[in-house]
C-alpha cells in the first residue's frame, strides 16, 4: 500500500524564537515540513524529500531539494556521516553533490537499517547497514553517508 505523505503531519524545528508561555515544557516549538514529494520508512527510521522552487539550482531545475532522515541512526542508515539517532528530522547534507551530478532523487526506499536512493539519470546510492552486502558497495562494510553505486555503470 502507498504511503499518503500529508506535510502538515511532518514537523522540524522551529527556528523562531516563541515565549516560554507558548511551549509544552521540555518540547521543541514545530513548524510543518513543507513540499514534501517522497516518503519511505524503515524499521525504526524515516526519510523525507522535500522540494521547493525558486532555491538552489539542482542540475538544471530551479527546485531546491532537501532529504530529511530521523529515527534509528545506529547503523548510518540516517546519511549524517556518523550512526546518532535523532527523534527530529535532520537534513542529509551529502545529497547536494550527487543531485548536482545525477538530478533529482526520483525514489527513496529504506529497509531495516539502510536506506536507498535512484537519480534521473539512473544513478544509485545507498547508505546504512552493509550486512550481507544489502547496500549493492560491494562490501559489508556500513555506510553512514550516501555513497553512489559505481559498479553499476550509469551511462549518460
Amino acid at each position: 500500500s502507498a504511503i499518503v505523505a500529508q506535510p502538515s503531519l511532518v514537523m522540524l524545528p522551529s527556528g523562531g524564537a516563541r515565549p516560554a508561555s507558548d511551549r509544552t515544557p521540555g518540547t521543541p516549538h514545530m513548524r510543518p515540513l513543507d513540499g514534501v514529494a517522497l516518503v519511505a520508512m524503515g524499521m525504526e527510521h524515516v526519510v523525507v524529500l522535500t522540494k521547493s522552487t525558486g532555491g538552489i539550482c539542482n542540475h538544471g531545475s530551479s527546485d531546491r531539494v532537501q532529504l530529511w532522515t530521523w529515527g534509528s541512526g545506529t547503523q548510518g542508515q540516517l546519511g549524517h556521516d556518523d550512526t546518532i539517532s535523532s527523534s527530529l528530522p535532520r537534513e542529509v547534507l551529502g545529497l547536494h553533490a550527487l543531485v548536482e551530478a545525477h538530478g533529482q532523487v526520483t525514489s527513496i526506499a529504506s529497509g531495516n537499517e539502510h536506506t536507498a536512493l535512484m537519480f534521473e539519470d539512473g544513478a544509485l546510492c545507498a547508505f546504512g547497514c552493509g550486512y550481507f552486502g544489502r547496500l549493492g558497495l560491494g562490501t559489508e562494510d556500513n555506510w553512514a553517508s550516501p555513497r553512489l553505486l559505481e559498479q553499476l555503470g550509469v551511462q549518460r
